[in-house]
């Protein structure tokens, strides 16, 4: 499957800048903490909800995946010798 170009929701470029200008405003003493501490608690909810979108893509195109008849592939061995490796040597 090709994979889909990766768009950034504008609340995940603006959360992390918002942050940080929040902490320096804190720390200039601008603004009480709770201010700072809700911008992190913003940019943790933003990051948490672009997880589970991620997520629930992945899984959306493994269910597209088994409805169009693909099967998981078999577990292959666990051996350091890559087939390369094998033709060469035998």
């Amino acid at each position: 499957m090709n994979a889909a170009p990766c768009l950034i929701p504008a609340s995940m470029v603006t959360s992390e800048p918002v942050e940080k200008l929040s902490e320096a405003r804190y720390r200039a003493g601008a603004v009480p903490l709770r201010t700072w501490l809700d911008a992190q608690e913003r940019r943790r909810s933003v990051e948490s909800s672009l997880t589970d979108a991620r997520l629930s893509r992945i899984l959306a195109e493994a269910t597209l995946y088994r409805a169009m008849g693909g099967e998981p592939e078999a577990a292959t061995p666990t051996s350091t010798r890559s087939p390369r490796h094998e033709k060469i040597h035998n």
